[in-house]
């Protein structure tokens, strides 16, 4: 199973592949909220990320975590009970002004998509928001 990563106004898409082996119940919540379809940002202190609240989530499960994703990693990253979905494109680290923050990684794009992607997610840093959609896919 995967879900499928859209920046529709820069023409990329990529694959992710979920970890049902090591984020069942992180899957679980992201799936009872795809389609999801709303701006995503560049990160400010992680690093090679882009990232979207998705404060619609319901998850009080950590499981799988990193402070120090790979690129490629899908992640949700929890703010005290809000949660943000992260996508990192290049090296990061999770951390925020009040420290570092344990997240749950449950997908990670395929490596054949992930150069393109990169690119294009890069473009976040540069010209700011763009629209994003994520939903499930075989």
């Amino acid at each position: 199973m995967h879900i499928l990563i859209t920046l529709p106004e820069l023409n990329v898409s990529a694959k992710a592949v979920l970890h049902i082996d090591k984020a069942p119940k992180t899957i679980e919540a992201i799936k009872s909220v795809l389609p999801i379809e709303r701006q995503a940002f560049h990160a400010r202190w992680c690093g090679n990320e882009i990232w979207l609240p998705v404060s619609d989530l319901k998850l009080e499960t950590h499981e799988n975590q990193t402070i120090l994703p790979s690129p490629g990693e899908v992640l949700l990253v929890d703010h005290g009970g809000t949660w943000d979905l992260a996508i990192f494109y290049g090296k990061g680290w999770l951390i925020g002004p009040t420290g570092f923050l344990p997240s749950n990684h449950f997908a990670t794009i395929e490596h054949g998509d992930l150069a393109d992607f990169a690119s294009a997610a890069e473009q976040l840093l540069i010209q700011g928001a763009k629209k994003i959609r994520i939903e499930l896919t075989s």
